[in-house]
């Protein structure tokens, strides 16, 4: 997986441990956690309410772009599915072997766009963490 390699998460690049290829490291990735409850109905247009929990989640698909405007998305811009339910985390850690408890800094990322466009599948955060 390089750097400009295809943003689409259909492309090729699967979460769980990924290499990236001219590092040579394996990076773990879990995909689209919720970090609040979605913010539909009662919810939308107020503070984020925190999230219930869950029992068991399946991170390995992104979660959905929030809501944009058309001329930002589709095919060619990388962002295909949106949705009010938008409020999910992706994290991307170095594997590092069972047993072993390492310590690293945490970089936590809000990527650009005025607050009218982007989406969290548009930046490679496996790359990062490979380092």
């Amino acid at each position: 997986v390089y750097l400009y390699d295809d943003p689409d998460p259909r492309s090729g690049y699967r979460p769980g441990q990924t290499p990236v290829e001219r590092i040579k490291s394996n990076v773990s990735v879990f995909l689209g956690i919720p970090y609040a409850l979605p913010p539909v109905k009662e919810g939308r247009f107020r503070p984020p309410r925190p999230h219930r929990g869950w029992q068991v989640i399946q991170a390995v698909d992104f979660g959905p772009a929030c809501p944009q405007p058309t001329r930002f998305t589709g095919a060619t811009k990388g962002i295909r599915d949106m949705h009010e339910d938008c409020l999910y985390l992706n994290i991307f850690t170095p594997t590092i072997e069972s047993g072993l408890a390492r310590r690293y800094p945490v970089m936590f990322y809000i990527h650009g766009g005025e607050f009218t466009k982007g989406a969290s599948n548009l930046f490679p955060g496996h790359v990062l963490a490979a380092f």
